[in-house]
């Protein structure tokens, strides 16, 4: 066996949360880590079997030894590793190509930081992987973030499961809806039953084509906080985008969802002449613009442009999947490549 270059080492992984957190390390390490080999250390047999199905997503070979002496790799390895199953659940990757002390990794947020996810979903999204509100805040309690906000797609509040990909919805908004398809009372009550300090609960606010929020306004005023997100526009160009996102600044919202995000979904160039305008608009309108990596790539020059403009910027996992949630190695890693190193309360959304 040739021994990787890289080799993350993972000690003791069984915990309270074993699948979410183990499913977030295998986030990390696909995007981020990209280790040539992975070693869970712990007994397989006491593994569910869901555990072993999110392993087995990893992009790189792994092996599970309940003792490090049985790898090829023992010699390597220092004899203290952190542990994964406590917090803040610990883990530890080595170069063995540069001959320095290995990089231990966490998956908590340093709380000191006061990181807040403003972009999470629940189990009432029809695109949902497991999330669940009551879970959900649970791994928001232990993830070290400040505050957590659940915005749920306002327009699946009103549409059948069936049809809530139709274009039609943007075309038409709730005219053709029909009212046995409701569900915004649901969202109502996971928002009566949950809502705390700590947890707020807003909407991911989609629009028709017309500019008009798709959520009826008795509806609309029982939320505080709204992230706005154009799902679909008419035409996928950048004056349409454009167009749209001028009417969408209207209605008050607290946050562009995932700026540009449109363009790479539809096989679309990215339109690198409209950063400055999208900046300007959301700085006139006192609108964030979110950093986004749920099946997203941030453009940074973008983000450039919102900084040099003093455009806030708001974190938000998108989670559809516990995993993700107020996992923000990504954002800060992001932010670092834009020369931010600290003091990120100067350059942070944060609800007045």
């Amino acid at each position: 066996m040739n021994i990787s270059k890289s080799i993350v080492v993972v000690n003791s992984i069984i915990s309270d949360f074993t699948e979410i957190f183990v499913q977030r390390l295998v986030f990390r390490l696909n995007r981020l880590h990209k280790p040539g080999f992975t070693i869970i250390i712990e007994d397989e047999t006491k593994l569910s079997q869901k555990c072993l199905e999110i392993l087995n997503t990893l992009n790189s070979p792994f092996m599970i030894v309940s003792d490090i002496k049985q790898t090829p790799f023992y010699s390597v390895i220092p004899n203290v590793l952190p542990l994964f199953n406590q917090s803040p659940y610990k883990y530890m990757l080595i170069n063995r190509e540069r001959k320095i002390e290995p990089d231990i990794f966490q998956l908590k947020m340093d709380r000191s930081l006061n990181l807040e996810d403003n972009h999470i979903h629940t189990q009432m999204a029809f695109c949902n992987g497991n999330m669940d509100a009551e879970k959900g805040i649970a791994i928001g309690r232990v993830s070290g973030i400040g505050k957590m906000r659940f915005t749920e797609h306002s327009s699946q509040m009103y549409i059948p499961f069936h049809n809530f990909t139709s274009r039609d919805y943007y075309v038409h908004g709730l005219s053709i809806t029909d009212k046995a398809d409701y569900r915004i009372d649901n969202y109502l009550n996971l928002k009566r039953t949950h809502e705390s300090d700590f947890i707020e609960f807003g909407l991911e606010l989609d629009f028709d084509f017309s500019g008009k929020p798709i959520i009826y306004e008795q509806d609309l005023k029982h939320f505080d906080y709204i992230l706005g997100a154009m799902h679909m526009i008419p035409e996928i160009t950048p004056e349409a985008f454009l167009k749209q996102l001028e009417m969408v600044v209207t209605h008050n919202i607290d946050v562009l969802a995932h700026p540009f995000r449109i363009f790479k979904r539809n096989g679309k160039e990215l339109p690198v002449k409209l950063f400055k305008p999208v900046a300007k608009i959301l700085k006139e309108s006192n609108t964030a613009a979110e950093i986004n990596f749920h099946t997203n790539e941030p453009p940074e020059d973008f983000f450039r442009e919102c900084l040099d403009m003093g455009v806030k910027l708001s974190f938000g996992s998108d989670s559809h999947n516990l995993g993700e949630l107020g996992d923000f190695f990504y954002h800060l890693d992001f932010l670092k490549s834009l020369g931010v190193t600290g003091d990120y309360d100067k350059i942070l959304w944060r609800k007045k």
